[in-house]
């Protein structure tokens, strides 16, 4: 399934007044991996133990416009790719069908998504105003988080974790 290319949305100026704004989500150091796992087990920690730290961190700011990072996504995953069934949103996601079905009722409960038929079985998404009002919204609160939480990061490292997450995303095609 392709997406739809967004161009970059402008943000409003900082709206994180929390406290946490001016420091970081800190995940407990004392379960870090001693040196004497091997390289693979390293790699799976640190990406669970960024997952973690990324998470906190935008629940805890999505929160304030009443917001989960699962409704987050499935927003944000209808606003990308429009007029998408619950499975595929849920394949966008990487959220089960029935945890994506949930989410997506109280969206639509909310007034953030519609649901619709094109004459199949397959009921479709796509954002209401008030939704795609709300994910541009969450979309600048994700970028001031992910933009704090990486801020050690030079841009040319960011551009390379990108390629190289991309790349464990979706990986090349292998031919026979």
């Amino acid at each position: 399934m392709a997406g739809v290319d967004h161009p970059q949305r402008p943000c409003a100026p900082s709206h994180l007044t929390s406290e946490r704004a001016a420091g970081r989500h800190v995940v407990d150091n004392r379960f870090m991996t001693p040196e004497r796992t091997g390289l693979n087990v390293d790699i799976a920690i640190f990406l669970r133990r960024a997952q973690l730290r990324k998470q906190l961190a935008c629940e805890a700011e999505l929160s304030t416009i009443e917001l989960t990072l699962p409704q987050w996504g499935i927003l944000h995953a209808a606003d990308t790719h429009p007029d998408s069934s619950t499975h595929a949103l849920a394949l966008v996601t990487g959220q089960s069908d029935q945890s994506a079905g949930s989410v997506v009722a109280g969206l639509e409960k909310r007034g953030l998504l519609d649901r619709f038929s094109r004459g199949g079985r397959a009921i479709l998404h796509r954002l209401t105003a008030e939704g795609d009002r709300i994910v541009e919204q969450a979309d600048c609160i994700i970028d001031e988080v992910m933009q704090r939480e990486l801020s050690d990061l030079s841009d040319n490292e960011l551009k390379t974790l990108r390629r190289l997450l991309r790349r464990i995303v979706d990986p090349p095609k292998k031919t026979p």
